[in-house]
Order: C-alpha cells, then structure tokens, then sequence
C-alpha cells in the first residue's frame, strides 16, 4: 500500500464529458485545487484519476498540501501495481495544472510543466478508461479539463 492513496470506495466515477467512455492514446490535463481543508489527521488530499475503469482499476495523481507531496499511482482491482510520491510545494487555494500522459506503454505525469514521474506501465494489458476527480478532507476545485487522444499510435 501506497501511504496515502485513497481507497478505492473513495474515488468519484465521474466522466468529463457525458459519454465519453475514455482513452489509452491520450493526454489528460486538469486544473486542481485543495480548498477548505478540514483534516484528516493524515492530512488531506485532492486527486485526479484518469484510464479508470471503474473505481478500483486508474491511474491516479494526488496533492497533498499539508505534506508537500505529490503522490502517483497505478491501480488494478484496488492493488497498486506502481506508483510513488514525490517532494513538491503544494499550496491550498492553489490551482495546479496534472497533466497525465500515456502512449500506452508509460505514464508521464506533470505538475505545472514539470515532469514528477516517468514510469513504465504496471498494467498487464493496455490501459483504457474515463477521468474523474476526488477529495478527501477538503473540496476540489477543477478547472480546465481536457482530454486529448491521440489515433495514429505517436506519443501524446
């Protein structure tokens, strides 16, 4: 277990648009904001999930203000197959722009233009699924969510 990655139970299944059923080729990039904090004692967290197919099984990028991290994980039927947390200024009532890319082979993932992770992909087949987002000790500001697939196969 990845500290701090919300359970499955937890996350929203909501799509970006109505039926948009999702991508693999694709880049997913939103603004997110931790607002209102209210706790836990592990502290709070806001998080956008993407190649989600159903709860337990997405790709997962969470921020977490009160400890200064961003985490990142890959999840299938509520393992985490990969992930990690890095190091990063995570100010509430800050929007940051995540941008998550794959070309089905690997997940990068961007915090403001900055790559965090660069990691191969832990998922037995090909990644595929819809966006959503999430809280948990605060509320989540989204803004500017766009979803870019790319159909010829060349790296999003």
């Amino acid at each position: 277990m990845l500290a701090g990655v919300p359970e499955a139970e937890g996350l929203p299944a909501g799509a970006v648009a109505a039926g948009f059923e999702g991508c693999s080729v694709c880049t997913v990039t939103a603004g997110l904001a931790a607002r209102n904090l209210t706790g836990p004692p592990e502290g709070s967290l806001v998080w956008l999930m993407a190649f989600a197919e159903g709860l337990p099984t997405n790709v997962l990028v969470a921020l977490r203000p009160e400890l200064d991290r961003v985490l990142f994980a890959q999840r299938d039927g509520g393992r985490i197959l990969a992930g990690g947390s890095v190091v990063a200024a995570i100010d509430p009532g800050v929007s940051y722009r995540v941008e998550i890319r794959s070309d089905s082979a690997r997940f990068v993932v961007s915090l403001d233009g900055a790559v965090l992770f660069d990691e191969p992909s832990a998922f037995p087949g090909e990644p595929f699924g819809t966006v959503g987002f999430g809280a948990r000790g605060a509320e989540v500001e989204v803004a500017g969510v766009s979803v870019v697939e790319v159909a010829d196969g060349s790296r999003p």
